[in-house]
């Protein structure tokens, strides 16, 4: 202090004062409301933010009464004297006002914050519902598929949790399995209740769902942000893909094993397993040892051999839950 004193430098106090309470009062205004909005409360709103607005305000007069204190050591003119407690008291008045109102700003940005989820959340569950309802009404179309996609979806699920998928995927690829013949909607009822074998160009028909099917949820999902960029990727090629087949053989591109997403072959066992397992119109339900087999000589050919084989571990543990 005394060598600041023999600087003599005209308000060099209330330059201080001013910087000083400036940083202490915004650097305890960051801390206190981060610390108090960590703690889980269990009053209203409005308490909450009359307690964070008495702590920060207890602490930064602290600082103002010690730096008025200082002043006159700092300040050895008396008239700078008042003029610098003058323009440290207009400061303090309009930095208090301003920092009140930043922090009911801060508050009602995280409570808008708070309701955009919600609202996002709700979306994001009217979505997947309406999506089912659809899969779900198309499926009652055909006696003979209903509950197919259900089924599919779970197996599915289960394969991919065998190959340690994070939940948040593992969820994704459960919402695609109820989806994953929606494109069937584009296929006529003649082609879809046939009995019997599907001609050469009725089966060119039936192979075009996968593309309906990815192009119908494209269109849903594209501007749908309560999904990732990765989530509606894998929504895309599961129902783009469930048909493609290791040896290249398969629909609508023709890909070979290193191009299939694994996802996508995934749903591929998923699909036929419980489409070998289910009554058709042209052909009763295989026993699950005839299917499994069935998948077993079609392994590294027609089906993923990994996910066939996890396939086999969940029915001979979870026998009953599937």
């Amino acid at each position: 202090m005394n060598d600041l004193i023999t600087l003599s430098i005209p308000l060099l106090g209330m330059y201080l004062s001013v910087i000083s309470c400036l940083y202490f009062t915004q650097i305890t205004t960051i801390l206190v409301f981060h610390l108090l909005n960590r703690i889980p409360w269990k009053f209203r709103e409005w308490r909450r933010n009359i307690l964070l607005l008495t702590w920060v305000d207890a602490f930064s007069l602290c600082t103002f009464l010690l730096i008025s204190k200082i002043l006159p050591i700092i300040e050895g003119n008396i008239i700078y004297q008042i003029i610098a407690q003058t323009f440290l008291l207009i400061f303090v008045i309009i930095r208090f006002a301003l920092r009140n109102i930043s922090i009911l700003h801060q508050s009602k940005m995280t409570e808008t914050i708070e309701e955009v989820n919600v609202l996002n959340h709700k979306l994001e569950v009217t979505n997947d519902n309406i999506l089912a309802a659809f899969a779900s009404s198309l499926e009652k179309r055909d006696a003979y598929t209903a509950g197919h996609s259900e089924r599919v979806a779970k197996y599915a699920y289960l394969i991919a949790g065998e190959f340690k998928i994070i939940p948040s995927y593992r969820r994704i690829i459960h919402l695609s399995g109820l989806l994953h013949d929606i494109g069937k909607i584009g296929i006529p009822d003649y082609i879809l209740h046939k009995e019997g074998s599907l001609s050469e160009h009725e089966y060119c028909i039936m192979k075009q769902h996968p593309l309906i099917g990815e192009e119908l949820l494209r269109g849903v999902y594209q501007f749908l942000p309560i999904l990732t960029d990765g989530e509606k990727k894998i929504i895309y090629e599961i129902v783009l893909y469930h048909h493609e087949r290791p040896d290249g053989l398969g629909y609508p591109m023709g890909l070979n094993d290193e191009k299939i997403p694994i996802h996508s072959k995934i749903m591929a066992v998923a699909d036929a397993f419980d489409a070998m397992t289910s009554n058709r119109s042209y052909r009763p339900a295989m026993t699950q040892d005839k299917a499994l087999d069935i998948l077993r000589k079609g392994s590294g050919t027609q089906f993923w051999t990994p996910a066939v084989n996890a396939l086999e571990v969940i029915l001979q543990e979870n026998f009953k839950k599937v």
